[in-house]
């Protein structure tokens, strides 16, 4: 088949060097210098699933099914054209600062421009098209945003597909996903049928209306902030009272009947990541537009930052101990919003960091990540995980220091106080206790 990006950004690059593998390619991109990332991807990314061992070896490998364009009309000979346009928020609503006073909705007006010139770049093509938008929306943004400006769109067929990916992970995701969205209010859906079923994944389509498939892709991942949020909380209250969070998180993700499934229940920093806070964000907006009894929403966005004030506090009381009376500054140990990935977009762990700066006074809360700025602790000082990399498993902190782990995954260390929040044992044992 014939597909076309509109966006070749941290998402639509990857997923075109993937879709690439089994069809023709078409990229455009409002800022044309993008096009040169292609076979220099600058973010860490998994190519699990293409047979390569980089994400640059899997461009390379494909650069003969990819072009690029600065002329729309040039999609017009395209079977699906994916639209990967960003819906940003500005940057008080990514989750990295505290929560402003006020709510917003993502800004659509990047997506909606895109449209539009797309519409116009197709006219009287002689034929149809089918064009899937892959951004994020909140419910109801088609029927009010969208739609009346596409009244007049005759020959385009638009199609709602949102990905349920990771950064980081993309590839994997995108290959082996729990299931594919599909909004579309008029049944035609074949021309996605078909490029999925090359993929071998037609049967996992899930097709309804578009104001649904709005709904079910950021109700998606309020759910998992909101599991997070439910395993901090455990991990809190165990801590008051001398239980262990392992022992209770690990009966309850032993309840798969009802619980559906021990995915983000292990209890560590807040949900993070460039879509997760500022869906709940966006949401919270959504409650108070269409005046819902309760804004759960703004409640998980509060907890996850009364989370990050929490352990923002236990770090300024750590370092005014005087063993380590030397040390001037805590620091965040792995910056990332995930394991494994050097992206920082709505991190929980610098959200604290940005705290301790505008609520206590510290002038520096130096970062180290190997991911992201390749340091490690030199120092003795207060240190929290932020980030559950593999490599902290083994990471020697200098003697003298205090640990703050929310993961549980720092072992014991001579010279070093390790406080593994709302747990008894360190990880060596729990990991025995495990394999046994």
């Amino acid at each position: 088949m014939k597909i076309g990006y509109i966006g070749a950004g941290k998402l639509g690059m990857p997923v075109a060097a993937c879709v690439a593998q089994k069809h023709d390619v078409l990229m455009h991109d409002a800022d044309p210098s993008v096009y040169l990332r292609w076979g220099h991807y600058p973010f860490v990314e998994s190519p699990k699933g293409t047979g390569h061992e980089t994400i640059n070896g899997l461009m390379e490998a494909v650069k003969d099914n990819v072009r690029f364009t600065h002329d729309l009309r040039d999609m017009r000979d395209r079977d699906i054209i994916f639209v990967a346009v960003q819906t940003p928020h500005d940057p008080q609503y990514e989750g990295v600062t505290p929560l402003p006073e006020t709510t917003a909705d993502f800004n659509y007006r990047y997506l909606i421009e895109a449209l539009g010139t797309l519409a116009t770049a197709l006219e009287g093509s002689g034929r149809n098209h089918t064009v899937v938008v892959i951004s994020t929306c909140l419910p109801g943004t088609y029927t009010r945003e969208i739609k009346p400006k596409a009244m007049g769109w005759t020959n385009i067929n638009l199609v709602y597909n949102p990905y349920f990916i990771a950064m980081g992970t993309v590839i994997p995701d995108y290959l082996d996903p729990e299931f594919i969205l599909v909004g579309n209010d008029n049944g035609d859906v074949a021309d996605l049928s078909a490029f999925y079923a090359s993929f071998g994944l037609a049967d996992r389509l899930r097709v309804m209306s578009i104001t649904s498939a709005e709904a079910t892709k950021v109700f998606y991942n309020t759910f998992i902030s909101m599991k997070l949020s439910f395993a901090n909380i455990v991990a809190e209250a165990c801590e008051k009272v001398g239980a262990d969070c392992d022992d209770v998180m690990g009966a309850i993700k032993a309840a798969g009947k009802r619980l559906i499934s021990p995915a983000y229940l292990t209890p560590g920093m807040g949900d993070s990541g460039g879509c997760h806070p500022r869906d709940g964000i966006a949401l919270s907006h959504f409650a108070e537009r269409y005046g819902m009894s309760f804004d759960f929403f703004g409640m998980l966005m509060e907890q996850r930052e009364v989370q990050a004030r929490r352990f923002a506090r236990l770090m300024y009381e750590a370092s005014r101990d005087s063993e380590i009376k030397n040390a001037l500054w805590p620091g965040i140990v792995g910056e990332a919003f995930k394991a494994h990935t050097n992206i920082t977009t709505g991190s929980h762990a610098v959200l604290v960091a940005n705290i301790l700066r505008s609520e206590f006074g510290f002038l520096q809360v130096p970062a180290f990540d190997r991911f992201t700025n390749g340091q490690d602790p030199t120092e003795p000082g207060v240190y929290l995980i932020g980030c559950a990399h593999d490599y902290i498993k083994t990471l020697t902190f200098p003697k003298g220091s205090i640990v703050i782990d929310p993961w549980g995954i720092v072992p014991d260390q001579a010279g070093v106080t390790v406080r593994r929040l709302g747990r008894l044992r360190s990880p060596g044992k729990l990991e025995a206790r495990e394999a046994a």
